[in-house]
């Protein structure tokens, strides 16, 4: 589904598409209304700050006057967290600066964007937004570099495992603090999560334990393989008419046996 590449929408614990109770009538569409210069029209309403990698908009409505250096440091920090994950060398000159929207929460966001999410990433556009809770996670931002440097990920079957599970695991012990072998473990205690059946869509109905197994499978590989052999497999596996014995040219072992020895890893088998 060639829509993850022109919005990924996430929180970081699920999705959450409310409808509002009054509907409201938008002058715009979804895709102009969440341009940075659209948004920027009303000066105004941000207090901007630029940093090498990125520019942060804050929402006037955030009455907190130490939040964006705050968020600044931070935001630092999960940059260099994600080029050392991914083996980035910093490219200042040719890497486009991200915009980064903050709202004070999910209905400013909504009446601002259209997206009733804590938070969603449009990599075209080189943009993320977020309400102020969950900011200092680095899962948007994982988004648009992948997209950057790799390619956009348009494998709708892999979705999930493979694209919402790398920016999961981009957060472990940065706004999750723990360990998600652990967490994966947990959750497998439930079949009805397991790699297969999320790859098959047949999983149960939680975005939150699918995620989590995800990026506990995503880790598994990249700990196991390096982080090349993962590009690798994202730069074929959005490939057109490709098919599951891609893991075995990236990686020469099936699916089926990687996703047995992930089990193994994580003390289930």
């Amino acid at each position: 589904m060639k829509k993850l590449f022109f919005i990924t929408i996430s929180t970081m614990l699920f999705l959450t598409f409310h409808s509002c109770k009054n509907k409201v009538e938008f002058k715009d569409t979804l895709m102009e209304m969440n341009k940075p210069s659209y948004l920027l029209k009303d000066s105004i309403a941000w207090t901007s700050i630029e940093d090498m990698y990125f520019r942060l908009h804050i929402s006037n409505t955030i009455k907190d006057s130490k939040y964006a250096e705050r968020l600044r440091k931070t935001q630092q920090e999960i940059f260099i967290h994600l080029f050392k994950l991914m083996k980035i060398e910093e490219q200042s000159d040719s890497f486009p600066k991200i915009d980064i929207f903050v709202f004070k929460d999910i209905e400013e966001k909504y009446l601002k964007t259209q997206v009733k999410a804590s938070a969603h990433a449009l990599p075209p556009y080189y943009t993320a937004y977020y309400i102020k809770g969950n900011a200092e996670g680095a899962h948007e931002i994982t988004h648009i570099l992948d997209s950057h440097f790799w390619c956009p990920f348009s494998n709708g079957k892999f979705g999930m495992l493979l694209n919402e599970g790398f920016s999961f695991y981009s957060d472990e012990g940065v706004i999750f603090d723990f360990d998600y072998y652990e967490k994966a473990k947990n959750i497998l205690k439930n079949e009805d999560y397991q790699i297969s059946k999320i790859v098959s869509s047949t999983a149960g109905n939680s975005y939150e334990k699918k995620v989590f197994v995800s990026g506990a499978f995503v880790k598994y590989l990249i700990e196991n393989f390096g982080i090349n052999k993962f590009e690798e497999l994202w730069l074929e596996i959005n490939k057109e008419k490709i098919s599951i014995s891609v893991f075995d040219d990236v990686y020469n072992q099936s699916f089926g046996d990687l996703e047995s020895k992930f089990y193994q890893q994580i003390g289930l088998k």
